[in-house]
Order: C-alpha cells, then structure tokens, then sequence
C-alpha cells in the first residue's frame, strides 16, 4: 500500500468488535428512550411560529407588480430574515412594556434589583429565535423556542410587531432620503443648465456667432484658391527642375551640349557673326572676279583670298560656338531664377494656408463648443424631467398601502405539541451517536495509530521487502550487557539468535548481488543503525567471515566507544590524506577489524561524497569479505544518500513504536534509485505486545538455551544496561 498506509479489513474489525457495537447499539437505545422521557418531563421545548410574504418591487405605473426576479427576490428575503433578529428589533422586543405581563417566565429570568436587564434579555432571545426562508415559496418563517407554550408565542408576537414596525420605520427613512437625493439632484440640474446658458450666451456674443458660418465659408474657398495655385506651382517647379537636370547633365557628359536650332539661329544672327559672313562674302566675291578675271588659283592674290576665306571660317566657328555657350549659360541663370522665384511663392503660398486653417480651425471650435453646449443643455433638461417624474412616482408610491413588500401571512399562535424532545429523533440519535463513539474509538485504535509496530505493518508497504526484526533488549531475559555488543556478550540470547537469522539472509543477498560493502540508514536517531552494523559484524566474523566496521557517522560517531578504542585517527583522517589507510584499521576481534571516524578536525562531510571514499571502498573490496558503514540518521543530515552513491548496497533499520509508516515508507523511497542495491529493512525494537514475539515464546527459547549450557565464543557481558538502539 502506498505511503505506509495500514491495511484495514472492514470484515476483520467487524468480527473482532461486533460485540462491542451491538453493545453500543443497544446501550444509544436505551440512552434514547431515557433521554425523551427525562427531558420531556423536566424542560420540554415549544415552537411558535410567524409566517411572511415578500412581494416583488412596485413598478412605475404603480398599478401592477413589477415582472418577478427570483434571484432578486431570494436575495431580498434573505437580507429580510436577517433583519427580523437584528440588534434593531431585538432591542424594540425586548423594550416593550408588553413583555413582562405577556411572558412572564422568560422575562422574569432578566429582572434584577437594579431593574430589567435588556442586554442579555436580547443575547438570550437572539439565540432562541430563527428566521429563515421557506425553500420553494416566497414566504419567511420566524420560530421562537422555549419551554413555556404562553411565553413562546408571546415572545414571537413581540417580535413580529417589532420587526414590522421597523419595517415601518426604515421604510419612512428611505422615502425621505430618496426624497432628499432626488431634490438634491434636480437643484444640482437646475444650476448646471443656467451656468451653461449664460456660457453659451457669453461665448455667442464675445465670438459674433452671426458672422462666423460666413467667416467659415469665405476662409474655405481662401484655401481652396491656394491649395489649385499651389498645385500648379509645384507643377511648373517640378518642369524647371526637370530641366536643370537634363542642363546640367548636358554638361557634365563627355559629348558635350546638344544646342537646339533656335539656339543655334540666335547665335549666328549675332552682329559679330554677321560681320564675319559679310567679310567672308566680300572676299568670295572678289574671288569670283579674280576667275572670271583669267586668274589661275596658284596666282598669289588667288591664294591670299583663299587663306582669308579659310581664316574667316574658323574664327565664325568659334564665334558661334562662342555665342551658343553664352546663350546656354543665360539660359540657364535665368531658369534658376524662375525656379527660385517659383519655391518662394509656394512657401508664401504655405504659409498663408497654414494661417488660414489656424483660422478656419479656432471658428470650427467655437461653433463646436456652442453646439456642445447646447447639447448638453438638452440632455440636462431631459434628466430634470427624469428626476421631477421619479419624484412624484415616489410620492404618489409612498401614499399607497401596498408599497411595503412584506406582510404577515400567519402570526403566532400558543403551541398544542411541543417541538422537542421526540422519541423518533432521541431514539436514533442516542443509538448513532454511541455507535459513532464506539467505531470512532476502534479507528483510532485500528487506524490513527500510524507508528510501526511489527513486521506486518512492514509488509503492508509497497515495494518493502523485510530482512528480519530484533525484539526489545529489555523483554529478552537472556540479553545483558550493552545492546551494541549483544552477540558477543549474550550469544545465547534470543536477540543473538534474531541477529543469526538476519545473518542469513543478509549474506544470502550480498552473496548472490556480489556485494562487498553494505551501508546500515536509520530514519531517525535511535533506531539502532550502529546496533546492526556491530552486532552483524560479530555475527558474520563468526563463520570466518572477514569483516571490516567503518564509522561513517561524522556527526555522532560512537563505533570507538563500544570497542574501547580511540576515536581517531580514522576515516576523516585518509579521506583528507592526513593517514594512511592501513595504519588506522584496527583489529577488535577475531575476523573483525574497525576503522573509527577520525580526529574531529579531519571529519570533512562533503568528503564521503568524494572519489578517494569511492577507492577506499574498492580497495577494501580486495582485503575483506564484507564492509559494513553506519551513518548519520537520513532525516538529520544527507550523508546516507551520498554513500548511497559509493556503497554496493544498503539496509534500512527502522525502530519499533517510535518511527511512523509515513517516514520509513518515504526514506524506503527516497533511496530507491541510488546505485546502492536496497536489501530491505531491519525492524529494531520489537515489543511483545507488538506482534511477532509473545513473551512466552521468549521464555521458552530462553529456558531451552539455558538447559543445553552456555557455548559458542561469548565473551562476559558488560557493564551497561539494557538498550534499544543507538
């Protein structure tokens, strides 16, 4: 079962109880009838009872019930139910000067010499009376029990007229302050609406309302005139730009500029130009006469005139192209100073659209505002209507008689029959109520009890398996001598015998897995890890088996003490290389040698964890059959786990009436995935009362080992007194 649970068998306790629980049934039985006669006959109690209707809220036509909200109406009769016992009504009841004549038994218990003691009239009535709603209608019911009939239904009647008239008044104060909160709210409308007014009428006439829609309209078609010249202004920008660019590309490519033919025509009608195509002329017309005059061209003049010809040519080349540079270049200029002229209009052409929207802005916010204002002045107006009607609804439904959404439906009456006791509810209740005493008594008994008692409660653990159990040093009459060293002290003991059994199936199991070194946990401190691992150890070196003891328990170790030996220098001393391994062994006992924990300074935790502990125990592997460690307790510290890590295998050792079946089943889990083989668990301290070792059976194998003699190698018992574990 998992967590330590015990295995309870319902039909096991039934048969070992049963005659206790037909006891305890015949016994509430008869508790029952006896309890219905005595309390009928001395303080019987009576009920009288008031019965209301709640009713839906009136709506506004105050002619018909307003369409049911159940939930609504649920919750309003609740808070109804818890109304009729408030402080309120229970001081009117309690106060009202019927009360002593109408119940005088019950107010009678209040009066003292000083007079009638109100406070606790109300404490005590509080208690008696109930309200509650009646599940599946809409009516309240209020009781009111006592043991006098008269007095029942006088204190009931007391309270309803208290609670009505309470109903009465807080229904007058709710009228008056929904009154006062309407009014308020209408003079609040009322002063919101002038102060708007006036703002309005201020705003309309600083502003001029009158001629801002024209303002409005002029300033819009301002901006529209803008917004088309600035359109066609950026496209004409745009073309000069274009134009630039194709001018300045012109330059800068290496073919040089593609001069147009009109450019070309002005640079040729330039009188520089034109003087030299007249010159030019002049000097071919007197070429011609020279021909026609018989000249032949290798005459000298003919060649004159031919070379002026040539000379003119080139110089009007280079004039037009003279010319045509200068025609490009004022071009250009002037192209650049349309075009800066042009981005100077449309940033004027910006700027007086920008003042005029901040313009057309401020007159469309003003218009707004005033708009708003009226609107708001026309919501307002329609609240004040509201409110002026919800005002004279409440008053016309303050007027009526069925404004009141509770009334009385029953009202009390003296009880006939008294409420309690009642034999068909005494009778059960006394037989369930002693068998609930009885059963609950055998659960705690069967049940609560969660400590480990015997191997059973062991075996009822999932995935536990048990090696064996060591009974209780101080019920075994043949045990002497300290706990610890029992097998060598008391050899013939049944502890000692106990421990041969554990012998056998621990080597079984160390055997078989190839194991040489074994690591005893304990839960908690006493459970007898140190006990095991002493004891085991005489009683495997017994059958020539070579066994070495180390003290692992760096915060307790106590292996020395029972062996007579110095605590150091040990384990702690080779683990931080401060000894060697083979001087600090010593041989206490044939086939049994023990190597303590150490010097104090050298006991290093974090050192059992480490690899120089993980060679120790490979080297031991090689000079001993079996290593058996104790510890620290696994729930004190975590060194367990950490040799856990190191060991071959592990044995748990539980103690007896101390330790719960939570917490061993949890350490049982806890090193169920070590590296460390788990061989099960030794339970230490087993009572006879526990099960598993009835002290007869104790004395009989005493007296039998007593007859045969004494033999085996025991050696004389020592000086402590019984124990149970370390």
């Amino acid at each position: 079962m998992q967590g330590g649970a015990p295995t309870i068998d319902p039909i096991k306790i039934l048969k070992k109880w049963k005659w206790a629980l037909v006891a305890a049934v015949f016994v509430g039985v008869v508790l029952g009838v006896a309890t219905n006669f005595v309390w009928g006959a001395t303080y019987p109690f009576f009920q009288s009872t008031v019965v209301y209707e709640a009713m839906p809220p009136q709506d506004q036509t105050l002619l018909e019930a307003a369409q049911i909200d159940e939930t609504a109406l649920e919750q309003f009769m609740a808070t109804q139910a818890a109304r009729m016992l408030s402080p309120t009504v229970l001081e009117k009841a309690t106060n009202d000067p019927r009360l002593l004549s109408e119940a005088p038994k019950w107010s009678s218990q209040f009066v003292t010499d000083t007079g009638f003691d109100s406070r606790e009239a109300m404490n005590d009535l509080e208690e008696r009376a109930k309200a509650n709603p009646i599940n599946g209608t809409f009516n309240i019911q209020l009781t009111v029990t006592w043991w006098d009939r008269n007095d029942v239904a006088a204190m009931a009647g007391l309270l309803k007229d208290a609670y009505m008239a309470e109903l009465g008044d807080a229904k007058g104060r709710d009228n008056r302050q929904r009154r006062d909160a309407i009014q308020r709210a209408i003079d609040d409308i009322k002063q919101e609406i002038t102060n708007l007014t006036e703002r309005r009428s201020r705003l309309i006439r600083d502003e001029d309302v009158s001629s801002i829609s024209e303002q409005s309209g002029t300033t819009r078609g301002k901006l529209q005139l803008i917004a088309r010249d600035r359109n066609e202004l950026l496209l004409e920008i745009r073309r000069m730009q274009v134009q630039l660019e194709r001018m300045n590309e012109m330059l800068n490519s290496e073919s040089g500029v593609r001069y147009s033919d009109t450019q070309r025509a002005m640079a040729e009608n330039r009188p520089i130009v034109q003087g030299m195509k007249n010159e030019r002329e002049g000097l071919e017309i007197r070429l011609n006469e020279l021909r026609r005059s018989g000249f032949l061209p290798s005459h000298r003049e003919y060649k004159r005139i031919e070379r002026n010809i040539a000379a003119l040519e080139q110089q009007i080349s280079v004039s037009i192209e003279r010319e045509l540079a200068g025609i490009f270049d004022a071009e250009k200029d002037m192209l650049e100073s349309e075009l800066r002229a042009a981005m100077a209009q449309e940033a004027d052409l910006v700027a007086r659209e920008e003042v005029l929207e901040l313009e057309l802005q401020d007159l469309t916010r003003t218009i707004r505002e005033i708009n708003d204002m009226s609107n708001e002045i026309g919501a307002l107006n329609q609240t004040l209507a509201d409110r002026r009607s919800s005002l004279a609804d409440l008053e016309t439904t303050t007027s009526l008689e069925s404004s009141g959404r509770v009334r009385v439906v029953e009202s009390e009456r003296i009880p006939e029959k008294r409420s309690m006791p009642k034999l068909f509810m005494t009778v059960p209740v006394g037989m369930l109520g002693m068998l609930g005493l009885v059963a609950g008594s055998i659960l705690a008994i069967e049940f609560l009890d969660q400590r480990v008692k015997s191997t059973a409660d062991l075996a009822s653990m999932s995935r536990v398996k048990i090696m064996g159990s060591v009974p209780m040093a101080g019920e075994d009459p043949g045990a002497t001598g300290k706990f610890e060293t029992v097998f060598r002290d008391s050899d013939q003991s049944v502890i000692a015998e106990s421990f041969r059994q554990i012998r056998t199936g621990l080597l079984k199991a160390l055997d078989e897995g190839g194991h040489k070194s074994c690591l005893f946990v304990s839960g908690m401190p006493g459970a007898g890890s140190t006990s095991m691992v002493t004891n085991l150890g005489f009683a495997c070196a017994g059958i020539e088996r070579r066994v070495l003891l180390i003290d692992a328990n760096f915060r307790r170790p106590s292996l020395h003490r029972h062996f007579g030996v110095d605590e150091g220098p040990g384990l702690g001393d080779v683990l931080v290389g401060a000894a060697d391994l083979d001087d600090v062994i010593r041989e206490v006992a044939p086939n049994l040698s023990l190597l303590t924990a150490g010097t104090p300074t050298h006991r290093v935790f974090e050192r059992l964890n480490t690899q120089p502990m993980t060679s120790l125990l490979n080297q031991m592997a090689s000079t001993y059959d079996l290593t058996f460690l104790d510890t620290a307790p696994a729930v004190v510290a975590g060194d367990a786990k950490a040799l856990a890590q190191r060991c071959d295998s592990l044995v748990l050792v539980a103690r007896a009436m101390v330790e719960k079946r939570g917490m061993v089943s949890r350490i049982n889990n806890e090193f169920s995935d070590s590296p460390a083989t788990k061989l099960g668990i030794i339970l230490n301290g087993v009572r006879s009362a526990a099960g598993g070792y009835m002290k007869r059976n104790i004395r009989t194998s005493t007296a039998y080992h007593s007859s045969r003699g004494k033999g085996g190698s025991a050696a004389p018992a020592g000086s402590g007194k019984p124990g149970g574990g370390d």
